[in-house]
């Protein structure tokens, strides 16, 4: 009988039994339901860090390879939710399962997949996990929207020219942006070319013939510079910036809080995924009136 172990933990941080806790469990399982065989055991405890909610991850992808050799007669985990957290995904896995008469046992949630009550109880547990992962997200975006609405800035990549720094509100300390002047001067440089009428290209173009770069040392391309002049967060927060970007579609805050004296700040402007970074369309943004002081006028 030779068993597959698959433990996860979802990040360092996570709370759950370790992974050494997780095969521990499952072998001392396994000796018990199958204590009349011989078993050989296959451990696949590479993916620590990985999350759950897709199948992109070293281990598993051997495992799921080692079940298409028919390596394998059980793929055993300690609870369901350390191999799958999708429900389409895991009916996709279980199904492979099935096509090479491979049993699947979950030690926490004690499920039978040869009977059809097993399988039932399955797919409800494979639901569970997978509304609990979207609602937790909820729970993150709806933190970080509430960041973002306050004008404080809620972490990833900082604006070209800008800097953070930490300041106390009330009892807590939040991280604000504040202009950078070692680096603000490119910014300012990119929009009086496209204001004395450069195009992009152009303004491409001249950095490169110029030797101007960008603080990591490499060339601006025209996606790049693109991105830096439509985030809105170098323009002052007047009313004529508030009906601009109300009309994009952008959810905005009071009208009110439009006096010029501030900039502004863009939430949720990029998906970041593991390869890329793409700038959203501009009716998925979020503006708040931040702290910082603005950097160009509106009207520019």
């Amino acid at each position: 009988m030779v068993i597959g172990i698959y433990p996860r933990k979802s990040v360092y941080r996570d709370n759950s039994d370790s992974v050494q806790v997780q095969v521990q469990m499952c072998k001392d399982y396994a000796g018990i339901i199958y204590k009349d065989q011989e078993i050989e055991f296959r451990i696949y405890d590479k993916d620590e860090g990985f999350s759950g909610k897709n199948t992109n991850r070293p281990s598993f992808r051997e495992m799921m390879q080692d079940v298409k050799n028919g390596l394998l007669d059980v793929v055993m985990v300690y609870k369901l939710d350390r191999i799958s957290r999708n429900v389409q995904e895991f009916s996709a896995m279980y199904g492979v399962f099935q096509e090479h008469n491979v049993a699947f046992i979950s030690v926490k949630e004690s499920f039978d997949t040869t009977t059809p009550m097993g399988r039932t109880v399955m797919y409800i547990l494979a639901a569970f996990a997978q509304l609990e992962r979207e609602n937790t997200s909820e729970r993150v975006a709806d933190n970080m929207l509430a960041l973002g609405s306050s004008g404080k800035w809620t972490g990833g990549t900082l604006p070209t020219g800008f800097t953070s720094v930490r300041r106390k509100v009330g009892e807590k300390e939040h991280s604000f942006l504040v202009a950078d002047p070692k680096s603000i001067g490119l910014v300012k440089m990119l929009y009086n070319l496209l204001l004395s009428g450069y195009t992009i290209t152009k303004a491409e173009r001249y950095c490169r013939d110029n030797n101007i770069r960008s603080g990591t040392g490499h060339f601006l391309g025209s996606s790049q510079i693109h991105n830096i002049l439509k985030n809105p967060v170098y323009c002052q927060n007047s009313l004529e910036a508030y009906y601009y970007l109300r009309e994009k579609g952008c959810t905005m805050p009071d009208k009110s809080l439009f006096d010029g004296t501030k900039g502004l700040v863009g939430y949720g402007r990029t998906k970041t995924t593991a390869a890329t970074q793409k700038v959203q369309c501009p009716d998925t943004w979020v503006i708040s009136v931040g702290i910082h002081e603005p950097v160009f006028p509106a009207a520019d």
